[in-house]
Order: C-alpha cells, then sequence, then structure tokens
C-alpha cells in the first residue's frame, strides 16, 4: 500500500535542505496576478499586527510526490503559493538592511551547498523548465532592480509577466514599511507560518489526494502528466514545438473536452471498457506503444487528428463538398444522448472514414440506433461500455457496418418497444430523446432549432380539475394509462406553467402550446393543433402511428420470424424467447418459450370455456362482447373466432389497434390481462431469472 504522509511544518523547514522543490512541466504555468499575491501580503499583515503576537499563521496545503528519504519533491499542488512566497523572500532579502538577515533569507531561497553532505547548490525551487532560468536569474539570484524594469516585450510569456507584476506589487508595498517592520514580517513568515505537506511516493495517489483536497480549484488532469512523458521524451530541439502543438491543440477544444478526448483514446487503443483509472491505464494501454521513439507520432497521428475529429463532433462541423448535412444530422442527433460511450466510435469513424461522407454516415446511423436502444433499455455502463468496446474490435478488423454488434436481437427489438410503448415520461433521460427524434422523423422536411429551454408537456394533464372536461372525457382508470405515453407527450419551447397545464383541451391549445410568435417549431405539437378533441380513441391511434415511426426508422418493428412487433399489445411484447442466449436477453421479464395466449389460460384452468369478456367504450357508446371457446379462442357476437384478445378487440370496435389483455374485463372486473400474469407466477417457475445487473431500471409496467 502506497504511503500517504502529512506534517504541519514551518516556512523555515519548507524551504530548507529538507525539501528540493521542482514544479514538472506538465503542471500549468504561474498563473497568480496581483490580486493574490497582494492578498497573501494582506492576510500576513493582518497575523502580525494580531495583539497576542505568537498566533501562527496557516498558509494552507501542499501536494508532493516525495520519498520520505528523499529532500527531492515534485509539487502536485501548491506552485502558486511557492513561487509567491518566495518572490516575498527575494524582495525582503533586497530590501532589508541586515546583513545577517539578508544572509538568512539567501538560505532560505537556495540551497548554498555542503561538499561533506553531498549537498548541490541549487535554488529551493524550480520552476518549469520554460520559466526556470528567467525565475533563477532575476528572483533568486537577487536581480530585482533589472526584474521590476523588465518591459513586457522583454517577457517570453504570461508566467513571467506574473512574476514581475507581482514583484512590483509586492515590492512597492514592502518599500514603504520601515526596516522594522519587514523584520517583524520575516520572523512571522520563517517561524509563525505553516504549510501542511501531504507526501507520497506514488503519482496516481497525489493525484487522487490533490483532486479531494482542490475540488474547487483547477485540478491537475491525466493529460497534463501524459505531456511531461511525451515532451519528455523528445529532443530539446523540438521539444517546445510540440509543446505548443499539444497546447493549441487543448485550447481549441477546452480544457475539459481535451481531458475526455483521452478517455476515447484510450478505449479506441485498448479496445476495452475502463477498469481502472485513466492516469493507470492509459501509459500501459496506449503512450507505452509510443515511448520513447515515437514521442512525435503520439502527438502527431494521435493527439492532433483525435483532437480535430472531437471538435467537429462537439460542433458538429464536418466538412465535404457533399454529403456533409447527413454526417452532422447525425452527430447533431448523438450529442442529444445523456452518455458518451459512443463518441470513441465516433472519432475513429471520422479519423478513418473522414474522406468517405457515403459510409461515415452510415457508419453514424448504425451508431445512433445502437446508442438509441441501449439509452431507452437503460442498459447499465458496464454492458454498455463493454459492448462499444467490443464494436471498436469488430471496427479495427474491418467489419465497417457490418459489424455484428451494430445489430439489435429480437429480445432488445421487444424489450425497446415495449419501453417506448409504456408511461415514457417516467424515464427522464429516455423522454426527451425520443420526442426529439420522433418530432424530426414526423417533420416534413428536418429541422434544426436548437432552443435554450425544450420541456415536455403532457396534454391530457396528470392531475386535471375535478370540474374539468377532461374527467368527462376519461375515466380515472383511462388517464392513468394514457397520461404518461408518446401520445399524450409535446414539446414546448418554454418553461413549464403548473396552471396552464391543467387547461382544458382546446384553452391549452391557444394559450400555452403556441410560443410567443403563435407557433410552436415542433412539428410533434403542430400536430395537436390540427385535432379537434383529446379522447382515448384518438390517443390509442396516435401511439399506434409513433410507435411505428420509430420502429421503422430505427429498424425494430419486425423480428427475424417477420412478426410485426410494433403490432403487439404489452403484454405479448413482454414474452420473449427463452431459447436465446443469455447475452441476447436484455429485458428483465420474465421469459417464455412462445406467446402466453388464452389457450393457454384454458387449458391450466384460470379460463372456463364460454366466459363471457366485455370491453365497454363509454365515450362512443359501445358495449362488445366476447365468449372464450373450449379451443382457447374469443367468439365475437358476430360469430368470429381471433386467438388473440387484441386481435379480437380491434375487430370487434374497428379500429387499427388495441391492447386487448387490458380491454376485455372478466365477470368479476378485473382484466384478462391479470390472468396472464398468474399464469406466469404459477405455470412458468422454470424459466431462466431475469439478468438483473444490464439493466438499471425495470422496464415499463402494464
Amino acid at each position: 500500500m502506497t504511503r500517504i504522509s502529512a506534517h504541519e511544518e514551518p516556512i523555515s523547514k519548507i524551504f530548507s535542505s529538507e525539501y528540493q522543490f521542482s514544479i514538472p512541466d506538465y503542471q500549468r504555468p504561474y498563473s497568480w496576478a496581483t490580486e493574490q499575491a497582494l492578498q497573501l501580503l494582506e492576510d500576513l499583515q493582518d497575523a502580525l499586527d494580531r495583539e497576542s503576537g505568537s498566533e501562527p499563521y496557516f498558509l494552507g496545503s501542499i501536494v508532493l510526490v516525495k520519498n520520505v528519504e528523499m529532500a527531492d519533491a515534485q509539487v502536485i499542488d501548491g506552485q502558486q503559493r511557492l513561487t509567491t512566497v518566495t518572490i516575498l523572500l527575494a524582495l525582503l532579502r533586497h530590501l532589508s538592511e541586515s546583513r545577517n538577515l539578508r544572509d538568512s533569507f539567501e538560505r532560505m531561497i537556495s540551497e548554498p551547498g555542503d561538499e561533506l553532505q553531498e549537498l548541490e547548490q541549487q535554488p529551493r525551487l524550480q520552476l518549469r523548465s520554460r520559466d526556470r532560468v528567467f525565475f533563477r536569474r532575476f528572483v533568486q539570484e537577487g536581480r530585482v532592480p533589472e526584474l521590476l524594469a523588465m518591459p513586457d516585450g522583454s517577457l517570453k510569456n504570461d508566467a513571467q509577466k506574473n512574476i514581475r507584476d507581482n514583484a512590483a506589487a509586492l515590492h512597492k508595498e514592502l518599500a514603504s514599511w520601515t526596516d522594522s517592520r519587514r523584520t517583524d514580517l520575516a520572523k512571522l513568515i520563517g517561524n509563525r507560518t505553516f504549510l501542511v505537506a501531504v507526501s507520497t511516493s506514488d503519482l496516481v495517489s497525489a493525484h487522487r489526494i490533490f483532486n479531494v483536497m482542490n475540488s474547487r480549484g483547477l485540478d491537475l488532469s491525466p493529460a497534463d502528466i501524459f505531456k511531461s512523458r511525451i515532451i519528455g521524451d523528445l529532443a530539446n530541439d523540438v521539444s517546445e514545438l510540440y509543446s505548443s502543438k499539444w497546447e493549441d491543440a487543448e485550447d481549441s477544444l477546452g480544457r475539459s473536452a481535451f481531458q475526455d478526448l483521452f478517455l476515447h483514446i484510450r478505449v479506441i487503443y485498448a479496445k476495452t471498457r475502463a477498469q481502472k483509472e485513466l492516469l493507470q491505464e492509459f501509459p500501459e494501454q496506449v503512450l507505452d506503444q509510443f515511448l520513447p521513439d515515437r514521442a512525435a507520432s503520439f502527438v502527431d497521428d494521435v493527439v492532433l487528428p483525435y483532437a480535430e475529429a472531437y471538435e467537429i463532433v462537439e460542433n458538429e462541423s464536418y466538412a465535404w463538398p457533399t454529403g456533409a448535412e447527413a454526417v452532422n444530422g447525425w452527430l447533431r442527433r448523438l450529442n442529444q444522448f445523456e452518455n458518451n460511450d459512443w463518441k470513441p466510435v465516433a472519432l475513429w469513424a471520422l479519423h478513418h472514414h473522414g474522406d468517405n461522407p457515403g459510409l461515415l454516415a452510415s457508419l453514424l446511423e448504425k451508431l445512433e440506433r445502437l446508442t438509441a436502444v441501449m439509452l431507452i433499455r437503460r442498459v447499465y455502463s458496464t454492458p454498455r461500455g463493454t459492448r462499444f468496446a467490443n464494436l471498436m474490435k469488430s471496427l479495427d478488423d474491418g467489419l465497417g457496418v457490418d459489424s455484428p454488434e451494430f445489430e439489435v436481437s429480437d429480445s432488445e427489438k421487444r424489450a425497446t418497444l415495449l419501453q417506448i410503448s409504456g408511461p415514457v415520461y417516467e424515464m427522464a433521460p429516455v423522454r426527451k430523446y425520443v420526442l426529439l427524434r420522433l418530432n424530426e422523423l414526423v417533420a416534413s422536411a428536418p429541422v434544426q432549432f436548437n432552443p435554450k429551454i425544450i420541456t415536455v408537456e403532457h396534454v391530457l394533464p396528470q392531475n386535471p380539475r375535478k370540474d374539468s372536461r377532461w374527467t368527462e372525457d376519461f375515466t380515472d382508470e383511462e388517464r392513468e394509462y394514457w397520461v404518461h405515453r408518446l401520445a399524450n407527450l409535446v414539446l414546448l419551447d418554454k418553461k413549464k406553467n403548473s396552471e396552464a397545464q391543467n387547461y382544458d383541451f382546446d384553452e391549452k391549445k391557444s394559450r400555452y402550446f403556441r410560443s410567443a410568435s403563435g407557433v410552436t417549431p415542433f412539428t410533434l405539437t403542430m400536430e395537436v393543433f390540427d385535432t379537434t378533441a383529446w379522447t382515448p380513441e384518438q390517443l390509442r391511434a396516435r401511439q399506434l402511428h409513433l410507435l411505428e415511426t420509430l420502429a421503422d426508422a430505427w429498424d425494430i418493428g419486425r423480428d427475424s420470424d417477420g412478426t410485426n412487433l410494433s403490432q403487439l399489445s404489452e403484454v405479448e411484447l413482454a414474452t420473449v424467447t427463452e431459447s436465446l442466449p443469455r447475452a441476447d436477453r436484455s429485458d428483465r421479464r420474465v421469459r417464455s418459450d412462445r406467446r402466453i395466449t388464452i389457450e393457454d389460460l384454458v387449458r391450466v384452468g384460470l379460463l372456463a370455456s364460454e366466459t363471457e369478456l366485455i370491453w365497454t367504450r363509454p365515450r362512443v357508446g359501445e358495449v362488445h362482447r366476447a365468449w372464450v371457446t373450449d379451443t382457447g379462442q374469443l367468439r365475437l357476437e358476430d360469430g368470429r373466432h381471433f386467438d388473440t384478445p387484441s386481435r379480437a378487440a380491434k375487430e370487434a370496435a374497428g379500429i387499427d389497434a388495441c391492447d386487448g389483455w387490458e380491454a376485455w374485463v372478466l365477470p368479476d372486473g378485473r382484466k384478462v390481462g391479470k390472468l396472464w400474469y398468474q399464469y406466469q407466477q404459477e405455470h412458468r417457475s422454470n424459466v431462466q431469472a431475469p439478468i438483473a445487473d444490464e439493466i438499471e431500471q425495470p422496464v415499463a409496467s402494464l
């Protein structure tokens, strides 16, 4: 186990032979401005003026990579404070009238060396290589007047400018003090100012400690550490060039996205899901292929092209004489997903097939479909990451759009349709993407919009007023069934209005669903304006239309036997083939070897021959009857026979779609669907148990 030590040390010990500090090149440059430097001096002055005169001043903590037996210490956190304190000590040395004090300051700023103890003469703090000589010459070696007089044109970077500006601001303040007061400040700094030095010999542990202790600051990223290894293995004559290339790519993407880029590069090269922290896995899985001899190649052939691809993905800015619009359309859809697991595949596709927009669009279309069905089924991150990693293997093997990981199995199709058939609104990460995808599909032409606010609203309210028209058009049971389903949901480009949500249908259309301009950018919502009433029958037809639209777009409407899955009821969708391989079972329903039928219920005695079933439709003034036959069919009043309750209900009412398991009611008031569940519990005990570790949430209740 890595040993971690933490000690409260006075500044006099911090700046002594016990520590030899160095700032790694992957660290950010010195960035404190005069405001922070003067605040440090003001805090020290406040401590100096307190009446007790002996109260210690706590300067914070530093995080180091340091072996307990050695003085060498890499600074992971604390560069800004250590650098500023060194500037302050150099100024006090410059202004002091006491030779003894000047010698004391000199020993704190630089190790004088000791041949007997084998101590080399050197500064106690070494900055990054870019600024090390500058800091040593003008601060640590005491050329303060030259530093203060330096014009901007002679300073190579912002870090050097900050060093000069802070020295000038502190010098101006300290020069106005008496020598006695500066001496008192020196004693406070040396004897009563403390730092907590947290040390560990392991870089990964130091990085973790830093991120915990400095969660509000600018975290040191793994990318910064990888940069130090890359630049360190380059020849001196090109290291600055490649450091600039690296930093230009980071600036172009932004710090956060640039850090994420290395997560995606790891997947592209390792083709496995992450098992450990990036700081541990990336060197062995990626960097070791390039270092030490191919450091330049890693920057030129990996970081830069994938950073360019990432920028295209983030900005949806693919450019090509033809076909660019289709590619950017798929990138726009993919960017709407809540997770980033798809990004390594998209980056790989852009990098390897960026000159073939047709193939690129086909790959991204397949990727969107796969990502969508996993989102809807709420697949956990572990199996999701494994599948995308396996997809990377297939793509790298040259299988392209024919990669088997792109395929959606019959059980996945059923599980996806089952989820979107149910109360989609209750699945927050799913509902907005599905509705935005639907909106694009029902539009006559692709519409690009990016409203700042997109909300999902119910047409039939969740809690209608008791005296509203809604309570006349829907029974409590009907409202409960339909309220959260796709057919009842629309998109708005405004914040929700709790009062307007309960308006009656006509008022809701005219006052709530319209935008400030009088129209709505969402075709899915515009369809509601063409509807004169909102009833269960219209919801049923709209639900079927929307499900078929999504099923066609994602090619999940038919299974391998040709069954039209979008026409099946939820109960029928919930029965999937037990004989499928274990890895292919992706929903949490109990499996069966075939669909449960009325014949099954009759055979086991749950349903008796000649039992009368009734379906009442009060809104249209219809009552339909059916009788169970001894052969397990349903016989309608006109003598026609049907094998399934859904088919019998559709034919009886002359409508396109109906969930017969929910429609037909037994003489005791229970729905026939209740018998389906009873059959599952009592007669399917030998069925394979559900796979609970793949799905985040249970499928929608029926």
